[in-house]
């Protein structure tokens, strides 16, 4: 579920974006980032792995709310949900 993986875009932008997060990245003199790119990543399987390891915490938030709520209801998203 799309949704699962981004949540909110628009907030994570807002509250996680650095201006070092645009920039090309190097380290002991070899890109590790360049034009928004990890050479060598593959993405898709990332976002798997990324994807397949939160869902068991969105699934089950509502465990550690009070008013047992999902994790949609006490944070409204900017956009409505995207439906595929």
């Amino acid at each position: 579920m799309l949704t699962a993986l981004l949540r909110d875009p628009v907030r994570n932008l807002v509250h996680s974006a650095r201006t070092g997060d645009l920039r090309p990245g190097m380290i002991d003199g070899e890109f590790v980032m360049q034009s928004r790119v990890l050479p060598g990543e593959n993405m898709p399987a990332t976002t798997a792995r990324l994807r397949a390891g939160a869902q068991p915490m969105w699934d089950n938030i509502h465990s550690k709310d009070r008013a047992h709520r999902r994790i949609d209801q006490p944070s409204q998203g900017s956009f409505p949900a995207f439906r595929a």
